[in-house]
């Protein structure tokens, strides 16, 4: 009797032995999985990561370059009245130097 219940509490040890082994497959499987869907879920956010950064840049470069070229018409408008201004001035100055000497 008593070697049937040493027996039985063998057998226990045993299946509980087998439970606590098979969940730990279970469970590094498990973390396995978890591990290959954050892999795949961080690789899939650094792409969109990657795509907005050169959406922006894109999108930043081609404001620059709007305001370069703005800038650059405004500035050679302003060259241009200035170059007129001088032209005139220039031109009264040559008159007048005309007009003291004849």
């Amino acid at each position: 009797m008593a070697q049937e219940i040493l027996n039985k509490i063998r057998e226990a040890e045993d299946k509980a032995q087998e439970i606590v082994n098979t969940a730990g497959i279970a469970a590094r499987e498990l973390i396995r999985e978890a591990n290959t869907k954050a892999d795949g879920i961080i690789s899939a956010n650094a792409m969109q990561i990657k795509a907005n950064t050169a959406e922006i840049l894109e999108t930043a470069e081609k404001e620059a370059v709007d305001e370069f070229e703005a800038l650059k018409e405004k500035l050679s408008k302003e060259i241009g009245s200035k170059k007129e201004i001088a032209k005139k001035n220039l031109k009264d100055v040559r008159d007048y130097i005309l007009g003291r000497v004849l």
